[in-house]
C-alpha cells in the first residue's frame, strides 16, 4: 500500500495545466496505433509522418501508439532470453520494452523534422499512462488507474496542440516496475487510450487493408470487410486471425469504434474495416430454446471416414431436418436437433451407418436442453468451472463446448433450471475471473 500511495502522489504532482481557452472537448481526437511493419524503414516512417500531418491539417488531433520497429521485439527477446536464460521475467520486460520506446523517440524526431509538434511519452517520465498488475510478460491493465493517468498525462499535451507518441505493449505497476502486455499489446494500449480520452475513433494501422474475408497469403480473391461487430472480430482473432489482438477488444467501449486500415489507404479515417459495438462484460446464463434430441453415429470409422459429417447432415437436410449443433470424437458423431425430428433423423442416419465403412450403430437420446453462458469472464478454465459447479448439484454434463466469450452446455431437460442457477452462481462476482479475451503468456516470441 505504501508503494501505491507513493505512485499516486507522483501522479498528483504531474503538471496538468490546461489553457483557459480550451473547451475540454476531445471529440476530434483519434488514437492511431502504428504497427511495426509500418515502421520498417525510413520511407515507411516518412509515410507515417505524412499521414499524421494530413490528419492534423484536417483539424483532428491524433494520439499515436507505436509498436517496435519491424523485427525489433524478437531481437530484444532473444537477447533477454540468452542473457539470463529467461528466468527473470522482470529483466525480460525491461529489455523488451525498449523496442517500443525506441520507436516513439524515432517518430518524435521525424515529426519534429517535418514541422509537427510531438512528444514521446516514455516509461522514464514521472507518470506513464498505462498502469498494470505485476504479472510480467502478460500484465493486465488496471482500468481505473489507467484511465486517470492517461487523462492526466495526455490531455495537457493535446490542449497545447502537441501530438503524444506513446509506446504500446508496455506498462508500469503502481510500484514503478516495467511490464509488458503480451501478444498484440500495442492494440490494447491504443484501445485503452481511446477509451480514456473518449476518442472519436481508434485506428489500428496495419500492413493489410483491413479485416479480410480470408488470409490473402493462402486464399485467392479475398475482399476487405467494410464493417463487422466486435463479437465477430473477437471470434476471428481468437481462432487464428492475426489482424487484431483479441485481448484489446475487451476494453473497447460501445461508443468508440475501432478501425483496421492499411497505411497506404487513401484516407486512414474512412477506409478499412470498422468494428462496432461492445463485448458483454457481465456473464449471462440462459436456457436456450426447446427440448433437443441427440442422434449419435458410433463406430471406429467415425474418426477417419472422409465426408461422413457431410453425408449425415445431407441425409437430414434431404428430409427437412435442421441440425442445431454437432459434437464429435474419435468414435462418435453426435447431431443435436429438435425433439420432434428424432425418429425420422434416426432412420435417415441408420442408412448412412449401413452404407458406411466401419460404422457400427446409431442411437438417440431425447429430453435434453442447451444452456448458453456468455460474457467476458467465460474462457480459460470455463470447462472446469462449469463441470465443478454442476457436479456439486449432481447434474450430469451431457456435452460442453467453449468459445472465447461463450460456452454451450447440454444437460438433461429436467435439470435445466437447476443448472442455470448453479452456473449463474459460479460465474458471479466471486466466481471465475479468467478469459481468452484478456492477454495471457505467449507461447513464443511476443509480437507487439
Amino acid at each position: 500500500m505504501e508503494e501505491e500511495r507513493t505512485q499516486d502522489e507522483i501522479a498528483q504532482h504531474v503538471d496538468v495545466r490546461i489553457p483557459d481557452s480550451w473547451d475540454g472537448s476531445f471529440t476530434t481526437t483519434v488514437v492511431l496505433k502504428i504497427g511495426g511493419s509500418c515502421l520498417a524503414d525510413g520511407p515507411s516512417i516518412r509515410m507515417v509522418v505524412d499521414r499524421i500531418a494530413e490528419i492534423k491539417a484536417r483539424g483532428i488531433t491524433p494520439v499515436i501508439v507505436v509498436s517496435a520497429l519491424k523485427g525489433m521485439t524478437d531481437a530484444l527477446l532473444d537477447v533477454a532470453t540468452n542473457a539470463n536464460g529467461g528466468h527473470d521475467p522482470r529483466l525480460v520486460d525491461r529489455i523488451v520494452a525498449e523496442g517500443e520506446q525506441l520507436s516513439a523517440r524515432i517518430l518524435q524526431t521525424a515529426c519534429e523534422s517535418a514541422g509537427v509538434q510531438a512528444r514521446a511519452v516514455l516509461l522514464a517520465d514521472p507518470v506513464f499512462p498505462v498502469v498494470t498488475d505485476d504479472r510480467h510478460g502478460h500484465a493486465k491493465p488496471l482500468l481505473d488507474k489507467t484511465m486517470q493517468r492517461s487523462q492526466a498525462v495526455l490531455e495537457p499535451l493535446l490542449a497545447d496542440g502537441i501530438v503524444p507518441i506513446v509506446p504500446g505493449f508496455v506498462g508500469m505497476t503502481l510500484a514503478g516496475e516495467i511490464t509488458t502486455l503480451g501478444r498484440g499489446g500495442s492494440d490494447t494500449t491504443a484501445v485503452l487510450l481511446g477509451r480514456a480520452l473518449h476518442a472519436r475513433e481508434i485506428v489500428l494501422v496495419k500492413d493489410v487493408p483491413g479485416v479480410c474475408s480470408a488470409d490473402a497469403r493462402t486464399v485467392d480473391d479475398v475482399r476487405t470487410l467494410p464493417e463487422m461487430s466486435v463479437e465477430e472480430a473477437a471470434e476471428l482473432a481468437a481462432y487464428g486471425g492475426e489482424v487484431i489482438c483479441p485481448g484489446s477488444l475487451a476494453y473497447k467501449p460501445a461508443d468508440v469504434p475501432v478501425r483496421v486500415v492499411g497505411l497506404d489507404a487513401p484516407d486512414l479515417l474512412a477506409g478499412g474495416t470498422l468494428i462496432t459495438g461492445e463485448l458483454r462484460s457481465e456473464v449471462r446464463v440462459e436456457v436456450v430454446g426447446k427440448e433437443l434430441a441427440a442422434v449419435t453415429v458410433v463406430g471406429k470409422g467415425v474418426g477417419n471416414e472422409r465426408g461422413l459429417l457431410g453425408r449425415c447432415t445431407g441425409a437430414l437436410a434431404d428430409i427437412g431436418i435442421d441440425v442445431v449443433a454437432v459434437s464429435t470424437s474419435g468414435l462418435s458423431l453426435c447431431l443435436y436437433l429438435d425433439l420432434d425430428s428424432v425418429n425420422a433423423a434416426t432412420q435417415a442416419l441408420h442408412h448412412v451407418v449401413l452404407d458406411g465403412h466401419r460404422l457400427s450403430s446409431v442411437t438417440a437420446r431425447s429430453g435434453l436442453m442447451s444452456l448458453s453462458v456468455t460474457g467476458l469472464e467465460v474462457g480459460r478454465g470455463a470447462i472446469s468451472a462449469i463441470d465443478t459447479a454442476l457436479a456439486r448439484e449432481g447434474i450430469e454434463v451431457v456435452d460442453i463446448a467453449t468459445r472465447p466469450s461463450h460456452a454451450t452446455v447440454v444437460v438433461d431437460a429436467r435439470d435445466a433450471e437447476r443448472a442455470r442457477e448453479s452456473l449463474a452462481g459460479a460465474f458471479a462476482a466471486d466466481g471465475p475471473r479468467t478469459s481468452l479475451l484478456v492477454p495471457r503468456p505467449a507461447a513464443g516470441p511476443i509480437p507487439s
